[in-house]
């Protein structure tokens, strides 16, 4: 995204919207964030955000709990054992780099969400794979704490999977119930399905959310789909796009999810409204049905009947 932003406008999307100050966070910030972070394999946040329902609040908990539980015995052992097990030295290192990747993402200068979060994944499971080998070493055996330390590690372990299953089986359901929140609503596919159809007409998103699909459903055909919002100067872009297309018909798609592209959106269809030579006509019934988009049409002057 910061690539293409910086071919077209020569910015960072990444740095839109930052203030000259970052607001404060305090101490129920971050432990909010840790719970989060720690909880985040349950896929809570991520699943009302795509599928409009939650697991409850039980397994991000346990999740949350589990996963702290097995850092530490991880740390613990890898520390006892630093000069005796390398395997488990460096699943130390992992862990540690786990906790690492997390605090540094909370310090970035802007807010961050599950998309962000889950740089640290890797190093989360990387662990783990290493410590269960590693507690299996001979050099581990041979003492009842090393042995209270194997058994609680594989107990979390089992107790990790399990805690997952239900999970697995209520997004299954919500997938099959054809579950789905606004933002991930059908209607998007739909639209792209219509418009890669469409060979006389170019689409424009004036804010983010549409386009990427159209432009996949179009197959990247040239002049179907156009981002103009990117660009420090909307409405002329549009001007631009709407002398060098040849198709007859315009269509401005408008979602509202970004609220920082509101303005870009607004100038968007006041620049098309001011043309003499585009004309704004009724939307067809099947875009009409597709809220939760908004969807204005644009016709040429020379091919209005009237």
């Amino acid at each position: 995204m910061n690539i293409g932003s910086y071919m077209r406008s020569h910015s960072f999307v990444s740095l839109s919207g930052l203030g000259p100050e970052r607001a404060a966070v305090g101490a129920r910030d971050l432990l909010s964030y840790a719970y989060q972070y720690f909880a985040l394999a349950q896929g809570g946040m991520a699943r009302q955000l795509v599928l409009g329902d939650s697991p409850g609040s039980f397994w991000p908990q346990a999740e949350a709990a589990l996963t702290l539980l097995l850092l530490v015995i991880i740390a613990v052992a890898a520390f006892r054992s630093r000069s005796t097990n390398r395997l488990m030295t460096l699943a130390g290192i992992i862990a540690a780099s786990y906790l690492l990747v997390g605090i540094s993402v909370f310090l970035l200068p802007r807010d961050t969400f599950v998309h962000h979060w889950i740089l640290g994944t890797p190093f989360h499971y990387g662990a783990i794979a290493l410590a269960l080998p590693a507690f299996a070493n001979p050099a581990e055996h041979g003492t009842r704490r090393r042995a209270i330390y194997r058994a609680a590690f594989v107990t979390a372990v089992a107790a990790l999977l399990a805690i997952r299953l239900p999970n697995v089986a209520a997004v299954e359901m919500s997938f099959v119930s054809r579950r789905s929140s606004s933002l991930f609503d059908p209607a998007f596919t739909r639209l792209a399905e219509i418009a890669a159809r469409s060979n006389n007409a170019v689409f424009i998103s004036a804010d983010w959310g549409t386009a990427t699909q159209v432009y996949c459903a179009g197959n990247g055909r040239d002049d179907l789909v156009y981002e103009p919002f990117w660009n420090s100067d909307p409405a002329k872009t549009v001007l631009d796009i709407t002398e060098t297309t040849k198709k007859d018909n315009l269509y401005i798609l408008v979602t509202g999810i970004a609220p920082q592209f509101q303005q870009a959106s607004a100038s968007v269809i006041r620049s098309m409204m001011n043309l003499r030579n585009w004309q704004e006509v009724p939307v067809e019934n099947e875009f009409a049905r597709l809220a939760p988009i908004q969807i204005r049409k644009f016709a040429r002057r020379t091919t209005l009947k009237f």
